[in-house]
């Protein structure tokens, strides 16, 4: 997908509508300084990006720039270079983020967030935002859950950069209710991402509500073990049926062959008496020779 100016002009600053397509939360002030100091001692270097309002004749709406017009009102400027372009709203959208994400001044994961929930309120579906994005899948859904699963607190900690964009998705993942507990227990405490995560998981994988407050409760060096502990837990809960002998078997013990723990010792030493009477490795046997170990297994089953 590419962008293609129709014209470059001058355009006149009290005809330029702005906060209409910017993916910015707030305008930065110091920034706007440092434009003006800019375009006062060197011009204008780079034109910025408008559309043409398709209700008011000789107006243009912001596509891209809007530091750049406030800095150029701030010195008492009149006119401002401009690329204008035909899109709609939703490429022009589109537009402004992408161009904000190679230029100028970064877009934080609260600007993306909020932008690409506004895509998705226009119709898009999560898996066309990320195909114009050029990102995974998981980016979107991992933006769309700031602004749609965490609670205000914790979308302001990281609008205020108090909380890291990473650990306040894994947060995100939990009720509302818990993701205040969170934000109560890390409050003032250095936690990296990967002890969020396994904080998150913990709660996630707890029982009773008087687990959950013990979690809450534990040193960041026993977190991780005890986040691995549930999660073994949980998975030795899901059983699968071994393919060769119909036992069931826990899925925590997953292996290339899918069968249960007996049936693959008992299958790894026939292999190992094969081989070894042969003097071949394994990766040397031929179907004949695998057809031996299978029938001296049906044999040991049948005797069972």
């Amino acid at each position: 997908m590419g962008f293609k100016a129709l014209r470059v002009e001058e355009v006149p600053l009290n005809r330029l509508l702005t906060g209409v397509f910017t993916p910015r939360l707030e305008i930065n002030e110091r920034y706007v300084d440092e434009l003006a100091e800019s375009l006062a001692a060197e011009g204008q270097l780079k034109p910025i990006i408008v559309k043409e309002c398709a209700d008011r004749s000789g107006w243009f709406q912001v596509i891209d720039g809007e530091h750049r017009v406030q800095a150029a009102r701030k010195l008492g400027w009149e006119r401002i270079r401009a690329e204008v372009y035909e899109l709609d709203e939703v490429m022009a959208l589109v537009c402004a983020v992408r161009v904000n994400m190679l230029h100028g001044l970064k877009l934080s994961d609260m600007d993306l967030a909020y932008h690409i929930k506004k895509l998705r309120d226009m119709g898009l579906s999560t898996r066309r935002i990320a195909e114009l994005f050029k990102r995974d899948h998981s980016w979107v859904v991992l933006k769309l859950r700031l602004v749609e699963k965490a609670v205000p607190r914790l979308r302001e900690m990281v609008v205020k950069r108090f909380t890291k964009p990473t650990a306040a998705m894994q947060i995100a993942r939990l009720p509302a209710e818990d993701q205040m507990r969170v934000l109560e227990r890390i409050e003032g405490e250095q936690l990296s991402v990967r002890d969020v995560k396994n904080l998150v998981d913990a709660l996630e994988l707890a029982g009773a509500e008087e687990e959950k407050q013990r979690i809450l409760e534990l040193d960041r060096r026993e977190l991780s073990k005890v986040a691995e502990s549930l999660r073994v837990k949980e998975a030795m809960q899901k059983q699968e049926k071994c393919e060769i002998c119909g036992e069931p078997y826990p899925v925590a013990s997953l292996w290339t062959i899918r069968m249960c723990v007996n049936c693959r010792i008992f299958i790894n030493r026939l292999f190992d008496k094969l081989t070894a009477f042969l003097g071949k490795s394994r990766s040397e046997l031929t179907n004949h020779d695998i057809e031996g170990v299978e029938l001296c297994f049906k044999q040991q089953q049948e005797t069972a």
